[in-house]
């Protein structure tokens, strides 16, 4: 059954089902006492020709003249007008009250008739009792077998009024309906259906409300998943009310982000690894295909003097060193990447950790036609670092730049400079850079910006990726940009010895 059937059966039954329960406690309450109560009260309202119906009805409106307007003037114009002036709304409902019991009646204000509607007979049925005396009574309720007479009198503004009613119906005479019926039973039963339409409007009303509160969001819920399964993952969920259903749409577009943020990563990591396999097969192949080559030349006897073959064996050493460093840097590079590798920290003084790194570096520097220049500006800086690893990075960083420089002497600058939260060491040469766009690439495995470089000692690949690698892995950043060549800001946490 879905929610709303089941917010319309429930809100049927609130309405349904508390009338039935009343309806079954009223009878049976009626049962119990409606012969020791209701019916003798019933019975003294339809006594004597209804008298204490009608006695009540005169008795309540005399509230209801006191409403109207009884000047000197009124009154006077009322006499002028017609001998039986013309009944107001209040008369006209005291009227067909009275009237519905048998009774027809009289009002006069000082003397003057207001209303009259007995007939001559009635006239001279009061006249037959009281004669002379009637004026000087002043309120009184007389029945006997043929007739019953209501007398009233009260002030009005200042006036004397008086109701006079007469009833000449014989006792036992049937009646529509006693006061209780016509009026009490008819306004509790009234109020009984306004209840329980008030209940059914309010239900429904309500009902609706709910309904439409829970039923958009969960078709928004349900579109969107739609949308996500057909492979749409930039639907948005369009519902941000601060409720409970609002959360739900809040937790599922959070989903959908999240989701989508893994699928993107999963094609970029499905990319990046079909880039892999083929830098590994194109920096394989190159290699081999030299090896394969010279052992054939060695095999056909092309390599015909000892000269020709030292030289072909050198060039297969070669080869076959640039493939040992190729698995050597792929295995680092696995390692680093899977988060495996753990780095052996130690506060180290940058100033001469970089210098010495310098001096060892110098033979190789000197023989490849390179200079280091260093520029401290973090004097008695320590940093937290991996000894090995960080040398590696350096030494990736310096034979980059030799392998790409346009010079025949290239100059390599370091400047290290503190900025009281990090260590920021910049490497410099005097190259041509990298284009525009590709100053992040150049970190990613197997990227070149050249790729026409396919020759014997032209590098992995790797070098920059294992650098970005070691880099993050001691909580530092690495990125790159041109000025005057390429630079490399590298930025290392500073060593505090409390940590």
């Amino acid at each position: 059954m879905t929610i709303r059937k089941r917010l319309a059966l429930s809100n049927i039954l609130m309405v349904v089902v508390p009338p039935i329960i009343g309806a079954v406690m009223v009878i049976v309450i009626f049962n119990m006492y409606a012969a020791r109560y209701l019916d003798s009260l019933e019975e003294m309202y339809e006594d004597k020709n209804g008298i204490y119906s009608a006695q009540s009805i005169v008795y309540a409106y005399r509230d209801e003249l006191s409403k109207e307007d009884w000047s000197e003037e009124t009154l006077a114009e009322q006499q002028n007008t017609a001998a039986s002036p013309e009944p107001t709304k209040k008369m006209s409902a005291l009227e067909s009250e009275l009237t519905d019991l048998g009774y027809h009646f009289r009002v006069t204000i000082d003397g003057m008739n207001v209303f009259n509607n007995m007939s001559s007979a009635e006239g001279e049925e009061i006249n037959g009792y009281f004669a002379n005396s009637y004026d000087s009574i002043g309120s009184l309720t007389l029945s006997d077998e043929n007739s019953s007479i209501i007398k009233n009198t009260f002030l009005l503004d200042g006036k004397n009024c008086e109701i006079a009613a007469v009833c000449m119906t014989p006792q036992g005479t049937n009646i529509d309906a006693t006061y209780l019926k016509r009026h009490i039973f008819s306004m509790i039963a009234l109020f009984v259906i306004v209840i329980i339409a008030s209940i059914a409007v309010t239900n429904f009303c309500l009902s609706r409300w709910v309904t439409r509160m829970i039923l958009k969001p969960l078709d928004i819920l349900r579109k969107g998943a739609r949308e996500i399964a057909d492979g749409n993952l930039d639907f948005a969920i369009d519902y941000d009310k601060p409720d409970e259903m609002g959360e739900v749409c809040r937790e599922f577009d959070g989903m959908r982000t999240r989701l989508k943020d893994s699928v993107e990563t999963r094609l970029r990591y499905e990319k990046y690894r079909r880039e892999l396999i083929v830098g590994i097969s194109h920096d394989l192949r190159t290699p081999l295909t030299s090896i394969i080559g010279y052992i054939e030349g060695l095999r056909d006897g092309i390599a015909n003097t000892e000269e020709k073959r030292q030289r072909y064996y050198r060039a297969v050493r070669i080869r076959a060193l640039d493939m040992e460093a190729l698995v050597d840097s792929l295995s680092t590079f696995a390692k680093l990447e899977t988060k495996e590798y753990k780095y052996n920290m130690e506060p180290v003084n940058m100033a001469e950790y970089i210098q010495q790194l310098i001096n060892e570096y110098a033979e190789d520097a000197n023989r490849k036609h390179a200079i280091v220049l260093y520029n401290n500006k973090a004097s008695n800086v320590d940093v937290a670092l991996d000894i090995q690893e960080t040398h590696r990075v350096f030494i990736n960083l310096f034979e980059n730049s030799i392998r790409y420089r346009t010079r025949e002497n290239t100059v390599i600058r370091i400047l290290t400079r503190n900025n009281k939260q990090n260590l920021e060491i910049l490497v410099a040469d005097d190259g041509p850079g990298v284009p525009e766009g590709s100053q992040d690439k150049i970190f990613e495995s197997f990227y070149r910006a050249d790729e026409s470089r396919t020759g014997s000692g032209s590098g992995s690949g790797l070098g920059l990726a294992i650098a970005k690698q070691i880099i993050e892995g001691q909580n530092g950043t690495i990125r790159a940009y041109n000025e005057n060549g390429l630079v490399i800001l590298i930025t290392l946490p500073l060593y505090k010895k409390a940590e």
